[in-house]
Formats: structure tokens, sequence, C-alpha cells
């Protein structure tokens, strides 16, 4: 005969006693008690299938989807991506390092006085064309006033 735990041999008595108490078969579970008696071990099974509204109003208490907020683009391919997460696209941290936020921003820098270096130029030329005179005339002449006063 079969010497398990005490909870085993308590679970074989009561199989024994009352076999009829068992009446809704579940996934059998391979125990060595169950082996034992050639038993399987019952869970607590439903008497019926829940229908579609009732499981939908179950479910409806946990609410619904929303709107994510915690979207940001990522600061090395642009594509968006969750904060404080490394984007899925590159495989970039979600801080930029330092070394690179420097460069990025000394890079920026140069781009606005090539901007504005190329806006003065063309009025340069715009106002040369408009009087008549050369753009070196026209660019040095604001210097010799300046100069003067």
């Amino acid at each position: 005969e079969y010497m398990g735990t005490a909870l085993d041999l308590f679970m074989l008595a009561m199989l024994r006693a009352f076999p009829a108490a068992v009446t809704r078969a579940a996934p059998a579970v391979a125990t060595p008690l169950a082996q034992a008696i050639g038993a399987t071990r019952h869970y607590a099974v439903p008497k019926q299938r829940s229908s579609l509204a009732r499981r939908r109003k179950r479910w409806a208490g946990r609410g619904g989807l929303e709107f994510k907020t915690n979207i940001q683009n990522c600061w090395s391919c642009g594509n968006p991506r969750l904060t404080h997460h490394i984007c899925e696209s590159c495989g970039y941290p979600p801080k930029m390092p330092k070394e690179i936020e420097a460069k990025q921003l000394f890079a920026a820098r140069v781009q606005q006085v090539r901007e504005a270096s190329a806006a003065a130029a063309s009025a340069v030329a715009a106002s040369a064309s408009a009087t008549g005179a050369s753009a070196a005339a026209v660019a040095a002449a604001p210097k010799i006033a300046k100069s003067s006063a």
C-alpha cells in the first residue's frame, strides 16, 4: 500500500469514504497518490458556461482603453517612443548623452549663424541691386558709418 504524507492519506480516506462527492471531472494531475489509487485530483469547475453579457459586465469594471500620454519623439531617430524607455526602432537610451547633446547644440548654433549670414548677404545683394551700387560698396558702407559715428 502507498505510504504518503498525512494529507495524501487523508485525501485517500475521503475518496474511499465518499466516492460520489466528486462528480465533475477536471484536468487530471499525475501525483503519487493518484497513481496509487488510480484516481485523479479534482478541482472546482463551473456548472455552466458564462454568457457573453455576464462576462462583458464583469470585465467592464476594469475600465476601458485610454490614450497614452507618455509618448515622446526619440532624440536619435525621431520615431515616437515611451518616456524613460529605450527606443524600439534604433535602440538608443531614453536620455541623450551629454557629449552628443553638446555636439547637437553646437551644430544647431552653427546652422543658425550660417542662416543669419546667408540672410544678411542676400539683403546686401538685394539693396545693391536696388541702388545700382556694387555689393562690396553696400557691404562696406555701414562699416564706415559705424566707425565715423
